[in-house]
């Protein structure tokens, strides 16, 4: 037996019979005879015991008391300082720590850099993990790990299971109580041949999780490869690992709210202030920190230049968060990064080679978060090592001025994407971004100065550059930057702008001297800024490095797609409009003569964001300018002014007038995809009529979040007029939308359908029925019954007549026999879970779908699938392209259209991927309120072969379950008033609750385990395909318990949360062994009290 600072070694040489889960005093183990079964075994294995303690401790997310990221001080004063009505930046937590033993004396100190982050554990494949959990604070808690091996007694986590008795000990540990969790360590859980030797997953309590994050019950669990780590526990293959956790932690719903109030100066004020809600108040009580550090306020993290640094990086809160690190580059499975992307429940080991010694910005790129604190300093020290400059190519010079001019989102002035009609129609959806007279209250309208960047052909500025036809896209966007391995950037840089400027490239190395980003420094304690900035009128230069350290990865394309910006002041420099995009490319990549990327046909950019006027250096201006008054008489703190001018756009383009998206059938087409922005900013980037491909994955949808770029490749075989648009419902009616081309360029010997395998049938209706949302009041995860009024969740199940309740008339897809739509089908045990879904339509790679479509219901629709091959006629999805045969998108009442698909390679399975992947169909006259109304259903498209005639897997999945993660916000159905006449005609339906009281975060259309039908054995292969739909908030991160998911694309990888966005799905597999009732739920805190979690049962 080894024992090293607390970590208990024991190699064993037995089989495991013992019968008690708790271990004793001495850190022996003894299990009961449930898990002999799991974790009966013979040979060598390695017990790993560790011994953590919940403790109440004092924290401070501003513990040295003065801003060191920048000069933003209202943000600190409303939030950080305490004072009558405010708490301030010390608040009461309970976290984990870490002791020698079980006698819980001698605590095991921590890197002052993991702020109240829990200790990390550490185990390889093969290890059984023992937790020794002691609970000090005064509310039940738990210790519940993702990502390994565990029984019903080993899982830490409440809710109705159907356990019981000692069972369920290990679920809640009482105040004062210990339990000992045992954790196995299989192959089934190791990191994958594309995987790095180590991969983190989060622990944290699960008794009321929501309140025990916040309150800051959380740490990391390391799972690594066998002989990664060192006698110490400690990991031998990198350097230095550093833990960042990025949270918007909610300090007004956490177990100690009531406790920290009292901290407030006027602790009666702010009791007052929060049971009243008051918005400003609990605004306060959020801290978007990293490690529980604001404002550069986090000790102690350093790392050595040329040091190999394992990065951990995970949040548990709903938010998102874009992380990046200025002057440095990430590797994560095979891919370079400069930002990488974090939701709830995401866990992420990213590799970087650490490089340019300074003091380099860590911080979420989400513009709210950054402006709001969360950001600390990284350190690149030197020493000693020899760095190579890695620099043999080219250098490229490039001349760039910053210029005010007038930029109007839509010249045209009408809607394009859809009607052609004027942008300020009344009561239209654009009205508000487009008019100058809303409501009675003046506006700004479409137009606003902005601030550009602009290339000139020289260094004397006197010759603009003229963009070329195929750059007419680019719109608001700079001059495309482009590099190569090994080259350096030199970029001449004039501001002709009212404000300070600089330029900050993404995914290239620089000298802190040359760091366009504001940041702070302390000499002889006054604050200076640091950063290279250009001041009004000035010039400046700047030099960029791409050494081979920060070359695309092995996995990546010839070219990856980054960011440039002014950083001056990262906000409103960007909502002014100063970005571009960036190519760094492999050596040799790019052509000699043209510049641009060899074997490419056609690069188009993309930047899809909600551009925030509010914050543009030019607000006061184009108020004075284009609502023709004084600033002092426009209410800037109005909602509906602060709303009209969020102008959702793609190149700063809205509803259709983004020009010059144009290529040839059969180009090699890059997409370029782009974001930036602040919280609302996932954009999940849609395309109809051709598919793109993606890290191996062929699909019509993918993901970005702010800050973050990424390359699609497109081979445009389908001739017409296509949409591109954001798929998240609010970002669509607000105008994210655009129109791309693909012309036959003379080659006219083009026939649309090649039919190479079986011709599928399927008979669909679509039917207006009565649809309970929750059949069942019980809570799965308490046991209470929400019908009763005291409940939080009353509102959504009552019958008394002030809201709705839980039952809705909607419409709904319905598979019958046959085209006379007399007899519809009745679910199968194996499609019961679809719940509100429509039949799956399922087919291989080069068959034919004909689906018949009749409408029995009272307004027309349609059937829009993604990611299959449709001509015009069949696409079911109506906006303005142009053509005449619309005959599939728009089905009236009583009518009947048979639509035609086909499933080219390019819908299917890639080489390395899974045998099925998932689409979803919907109707799309109305792509918002018809999926609100309920249209919605599923599409598995398999390999040659895979399916039989009926339909029916002939590989090793045995089981196949469809899930739909969304918020119905049923205010947005179309039936949303005949519900209204039918359960409460005389409600207050104005009101904020009433509204409320219509939304169901939901599975299928079903809350709160109400979903029935997920019953798998022991033993089965489950595929799982999951989709999401809905708008801003419809951020989810699936978490299985129990097991632990296999995802192929290009690489395989495993996991136990995949996540879903507006418009996106993905498939994932899973070998279900360990028999039980196991929890299925969104990990985003809010949608899990709000109903969106249910269970799946194991059976022996």
């Amino acid at each position: 037996m080894l024992a090293v600072l607390g970590l208990t070694v024991t190699v064993v040489v037995m089989k495991v019979t013992s019968k008690n889960s708790h271990g004793d005093e001495d850190g022996t183990i003894k299990m009961n005879h449930l898990e002999s079964s799991m974790y009966e075994t013979s040979g060598n294995f390695i017990y790993r015991d560790y011994f953590l303690r919940a403790e109440k401790v004092e924290w401070d997310y501003f513990p040295v008391g003065q801003n060191l990221a920048d000069f933003n001080s209202e943000y600190i004063n409303d939030t950080l300082v305490n004072k009558p009505d405010r708490v301030g930046s010390r608040y009461w937590k309970y976290v984990y720590k870490r002791y020698t033993d079980s006698s819980y004396v001698n605590e095991i100190p921590r890197d002052k850099s993991f702020g109240f982050v829990g200790p990390l554990i550490r185990a390889e494949v093969g290890d059984i993990l023992r937790i020794h959990f002691r609970n000090d604070i005064s509310i039940p808690a738990s210790v519940h790990p993702h990502g390994v091996q565990y029984s019903k007694m080993n899982e830490g986590a409440l809710y109705e299971d159907g356990t019981n008795g000692s069972s369920k000990m290990d679920e809640q540990v009482a105040p004062g109580e210990s339990y000992t969790y045992s954790w196995k360590i299989t192959a089934g859980y190791a990191p994958r041949d594309g995987d790095p030797n180590c991969i983190p997953f989060a622990y944290h309590s699960h008794v009321n999780p929501d309140l025990e994050v916040n309150a800051g019950l959380l740490g990391l669990l390391i799972i690594c490869r066998q002989g990664v780590l060192d006698s110490k526990g400690q990991r031998s293959d990198v350097h230095r690992e550093v833990v960042l956790y990025f949270d918007s932690i909610d300090e007004g719903d956490s177990w100690l709210t009531q406790e920290n109030l009292y901290r407030c100066g006027d602790p009666n004020e702010c009791q007052r202030l929060f049971e009243s809600d008051d918005p400003d108040f609990m605004e306060s009580l959020k801290k978007d920190s990293i490690n529980g550090y604001m404002y550069g306020n986090m000790p102690g993290l350093s790392v050595c230049a040329g040091d190999l640094v394992a990065l951990y990086l995970f949040s548990l809160s709903a938010e998102l968060h874009p992380v990046n690190i200025l002057g440095q580059t990430f590797i994560e499975h095979g891919h370079r990064k400069a930002v990488e992307g974090l939701w709830s429940a995401t866990f992420r080991h990213v590799e970087m080679e650490a490089r340019n010694v300074g003091r380099w910005l860590v911080q979420c790129m989400n513009s709210e978060h950054n402006r709001n604190g969360m950001k600390v300093y990284l350190t690149v020290e030197d020493c000693g090592k020899q760095i190579s400059s890695q620099l043999n190519g080219k250098v490229r010079e490039y001349f760039i001025m910053a210029e005010t001019e007038e930029w109007n989102y839509a010249p045209s002035g009408v809607n394009a994407f859809q009607s052609n009609l004027p942008l300020i129609l009344r009561n239209s959806d654009s009205e508000i971004y487009f008019t100058k007279n809303y409501k009675g209250k003046r506006l700004i309208g479409g137009k606003y100065f902005k601030s550009r960047f602009n290339q000139y052909s020289d260094v004397g500025f006197r010759t603009k550059t003229i963009r070329r036809p195929e750059e007419s896209h680019l719109g608001l966007l700079g001059p495309v930057i482009r590099a190569e391995v090994g080259d350096t950037v030199r970029i001449h840089l004039k501001n002709r702008c009212p404000h300070d400027v600089s330029m900050y490239l993404q995914g290239v190395s620089l000298e802190i001297t040359q760091n366009g980003v504001e940041s702070k420094i302390e000499i002889d304690s006054v604050s200076h800024t640091k950063g290279n900035f250009v001041k009004p009128n000035l010039a400046s230069t700047y030099l960029f490095y791409v050494p081979w350290s920060f070359a695309p990865g092995d996995n990546d394309p010839d070219c990856l797609t980054y960011i440039y910006h002014s950083n001056a002041n990262l906000e409103r420099d960007v909502s002014s409009g100063l970005i571009g995009p960036l190519l760094i490319c492999k050596s040799g990549a790019l052509d000699t003569v043209t510049g641009r990327q060899k074997f490419v046909d056609r690069e188009l950019f993309l930047f899809f964001s909600s551009i925030d006027e509010n914050m543009s250096w030019h607000i006061r201006s184009n108020i004075a300018m284009y609502v023709n008054s004084r600033v002092n008489t426009v209410n800037i703190t109005d909602e509906d002014f602060i709303e009209s001018n969020v102008m959702r756009s793609v190149n700063g383009r809205s509803y259709g007038n983004l020009e010059g998206l144009n290529m040839c059938r059969n180009d090699v087409a890059v997409w370029h995809i782009m974001s930036f922005g602040q919280t609302e900013g996932n954009h999940a980037v849609t395309f109809n009529g051709n598919n793109v491909n993606i890290d191996g994955i062929n699909r019509d949808s993918h993901v970005i979040i702010s800050g973050q770029a990424l390359s699609l490749e497109m081979k445009p075989t389908n001739v017409g007029n296509w949409s591109v648009f954001c798929h998240n419902t609010y970002h669509f009616d607000a105008g994210m939308t655009a129109l791309y081309h693909v012309n036959t360029c003379g080659d006219e010997s083009y026939h649309f359908y090649h039919v190479t395998g079986n011709v599928r049938r399927y008979f669909i209706a679509a039917v207006e029925e009565k649809w309970d949302y929750s059949p069942r009041t019980i809570h799965p995860l308490d046991g209470s019954n929400y019908s009763h009024p005291s409940h939080h969740q009353y509102n959504r199940v009552q019958k008394d007549g002030k809201f709705i309740g839980s039952v809705y008339t909607k419409a709904v897809y319905r598979e019958y026999t046959d085209a006379t739509f007399k007899q519809q089908k009745s679910r199968s045990a194996d499609e019961i879970h679809l719940g509100l879904l429509g039949p799956a339509i399922k087919a291989n790679v080069g068959d034919t779908l004909l689906v018949t479509f009749r409408n029995d219901a009272t307004r027309a629709y349609s059937i829009h699938p993604q990611g299959l091959l449709y001509n015009k006629r069949n696409e079911g999805m109506t906006y303005n392209d142009g053509q005449n045969d619309h005959a599939g998108n728009y089905i009236a009442p009583g009518s009947t259209f048979t639509y035609r698909w086909e499933v080219p390679s390019s819908s299917g399975p890639t080489s390395n991927g899974q045998n099925c992947i998932n689409f979803m169909y919907h109707s799309a006259v109305d792509p918002v309120r018809d999926v609100y109304s309920g249209l919605i259903g599923p599409i598995v498209i398999c390999r040659p072969g895979i399916l039989d005639e009926h339909g029916k897997r002939t590989d090793s999945v045995e089981k196949e379950f469809s899930l739909l993660f969304m918020a119905f916000d049923e205010n947005k159905s179309w039936y949303i008033q005949q519900n209204i006449n039918e359960n409460c005609p005389n409600a207050t339906t104005s009101t904020p609750e009433f509204e409320e009281s219509n939304k169901y975060d939901s599975i299928n259309a079903r809350i709160y385990n109400n979903l029935d039908g997920l019953i798998a054995k022991s033993g089965d292969n489950v595929a799982w395909y999951i989709m999401g739909l809905g708008e801003n908030e419809d951020i989810h991160t699936v978490h299985f318990h129990g097991h632990t998911y296999t995802y192929r694309s290009g690489l395989t990888r495993d996991g136990d949360v995949i996540e879903v966005f507006p418009g996106t799905y993905e498939t994932v597999e899973m070998f279900v062994t360990v028999p039980g009732t196991w929890l299925i739920h969104c990990h985003v805190g809010q949608h899990m009290k709000d109903g969106m979690v249910t269970t799946y049962t194991v059976t022996d």
